[in-house]
């Protein structure tokens, strides 16, 4: 109610805002991907330079390939994409049965079975992300 007057008062009613372009998700993924792939890098590198990480760099070295190549696609490794997730949520519901499993049996303690299943959940909240991302409309 008296914001409305403020603004006459202030003669703000023309002001627009502009908008800064922004990245598309997939641009920031590379942009991220590259500053982690960086950061691994540095904390991989031992003092007498000897690589103390190397699956570490490779494994985010891939993610920058991927990331890029996603990018170079315009989308079109959508499908590509979508089964590696779908792969991954059914990759977590075997690891999930066998925690079960070995629950069950008495194989492992009840913190053992909650921090192996938080784990499984935050991959499978992302894959599942990633595939609704993918469903047409």
């Amino acid at each position: 109610m008296t914001l409305a007057p403020l603004i006459r008062v202030l003669r703000l009613g023309g002001l627009t805002l502009k908008q800064r372009p922004t990245l598309p998700e997939a641009a920031a993924r590379v942009q991220v991907a590259r500053a982690a792939l960086a950061a691994v890098k540095r904390g991989s590198s031992g003092a007498d330079g000897a690589e103390r990480h190397p699956r570490l760099v490779e494994q985010y070295g891939h993610r920058v390939e991927i990331a890029v190549r996603f990018v170079a696609a315009h989308g079109g490794l959508a499908a590509d994409r979508a089964e590696h997730f779908a792969t991954i949520l059914a990759v977590n519901r075997a690891a999930g049965a066998e925690i079960l499993r070995l629950h069950r049996a008495g194989r492992i303690h009840d913190s053992v079975l909650h921090a192996l299943e938080a784990e499984l959940d935050s991959e499978e909240i992302s894959a599942q992300r990633v595939m609704a991302e993918n469903v047409p409309e």
